[in-house]
């Protein structure tokens, strides 16, 4: 067992003097951050924050969730992720399913919660041990992003976030000097795992502002990342602003599920260093992964990375000949062991170290696996059950038009939907 600085470290030399996070007004080095988290975890625990505890963190993509994560962690408490787009009823319905002892959080909630340090408070004495890491312990709690029903709080340990970051870098390929911008909200797993493979190969990462994509766009600009993570939304209100990819950006993750074959065509005509990755919660971010070329299994979300794997089941939980659709079924280090206080659904998801995914493809003679629909795609339209897959294309082909706006007023297809439309 390690602590948490030395656990999430793969660089080969010493980088304590490396800037590791740039905002729009601050650096912190290495050494810098990891003093910050040595302070706020002296406060937490000065506030009766202790191993095992489940901490409510409810902030922005800022320097503060970063400190405050990591303290919870390096105490050995366990830091619960909420969205911070859920309402005060929803917050602190799922605050009391999780068993939270308190809230850090910047919002008005009538639950227990913890301020933030001030500087004052944290210019005090640091004489302070951190937990040993245990590898298979649970690390963080995060919620399933679904478009229907209560979200899951996905137990994610230290060993699962882990073998994320080593499975994007078989992938990427870090090498010194590369960077990280946050393009996602930390409180779901793909921004999340951008921190943690910033902290694990000690790369520089950028904090924009504000994640509305014209504040992304200035901040691509501005900082020239190398890579970034993105969603299919993302990628289209950046093309409609004239965002062009420079020779610095090496790769863009892309998830596999929603992006149609054509958008991926014309980004690949823009340069766009595609990299389309399939992954949930439940398998800490990408599972599967593969630089897109226009001539190689271009609608492919790619072959399964390092020790981890992927099977295509029938209804019968019996393994399908390739090129046959079925249940995709995940395994290997970065897939998680279940749901906090739902025992049911772990049960049912969660066999024999497998995970069951409930999304639907099936994988070629190579190994590429194909989504066909995905579990998060089933929406409840006026009572009707809808694939988003179908409508996808759809959506994509008339945003640019003018009946975008009058769509997105007059369609009625639930809340969940709606975000989707407006995000």
């Amino acid at each position: 067992m390690i602590p948490l600085f030395k656990y999430f470290n793969s660089a080969e030399k010493c980088c304590g003097s490396k800037i590791f996070i740039q905002t729009g007004n601050n650096k912190y080095t290495f050494d810098e951050v990891q003093e910050y988290v040595t302070r706020y975890s002296v406060y937490f625990k000065s506030q009766n924050v202790n191993t095992g505890d489940y901490i409510g963190i409810l902030l922005e993509n800022n320097e503060n969730f970063v400190f405050s994560v990591l303290a919870l962690m390096n105490i050995g408490a366990i830091p619960v992720f909420f969205n911070a787009k859920n309402s005060v009823a929803e917050v602190s319905e799922l605050f009391n399913f999780t068993g939270c002892k308190y809230m850090i959080s910047r919002k008005e909630f009538t639950l227990p919660n913890i301020i933030l340090p001030s500087k004052e408070t944290l210019n005090g004495n640091i004489d302070f041990h951190p937990e040993n890491i245990t590898p298979a312990n649970t690390a963080i709690i995060i919620f399933t992003s679904g478009s229907r029903g209560t979200p899951k709080a996905v137990k994610i340990t230290c060993s699962n976030l882990l073998n994320s970051a080593l499975a994007s870098n078989s992938i990427i390929g870090y090498v010194n000097g590369d960077s990280w911008m946050a393009t996602l909200p930390f409180y779901h797993i793909g921004g999340f795992s951008i921190l943690i493979r910033a902290l694990t190969f000690r790369i520089l990462l950028y904090l924009p502002d504000s994640l509305k994509v014209s504040n992304l766009k200035k901040a691509l600009d501005s900082y020239n990342p190398n890579h970034i993570s993105l969603v299919s939304t993302q990628v289209i209100k950046l093309l409609e602003d004239g965002y062009t990819p420079t020779d610095g950006l090496k790769s863009v993750l892309l998830g596999g599920g929603f992006f149609n074959n054509d958008l991926i065509a014309k980004l690949l005509d823009k340069k766009w260093p595609i990299i389309k990755v399939y992954g949930s919660t439940e398998s800490s971010s990408l599972i599967s992964a593969h630089r897109v070329k226009k001539d190689d299994h271009l609608p492919s979300a790619g072959k399964a990375v390092l020790e981890n794997k992927i099977a295509v089941y029938d209804k019968a939980g019996d393994a399908v000949p390739v090129n046959t659709e079925g249940e995709i079924v995940l395994s290997g280090p970065v897939v998680t062991n279940g749901y906090l206080n739902n025992m049911g659904e772990t049960a049912r998801k969660f066999r024999n170290g497998c995970y069951f995914s409930g999304d639907y493809g099936y994988l070629d003679n190579d190994g590429y696996l194909y989504l066909v629909t995905r579990r998060e795609d089933l929406i409840i339209s006026g009572g009707e059950t809808s694939i988003l897959l179908k409508l996808n294309t759809y959506f994509l082909n008339i945003r640019r038009s003018q009946k975008w706006w009058y769509l997105q007023k007059m369609i009625n297809i639930g809340d969940k939907f709606r975000h989707w439309l407006s995000d």
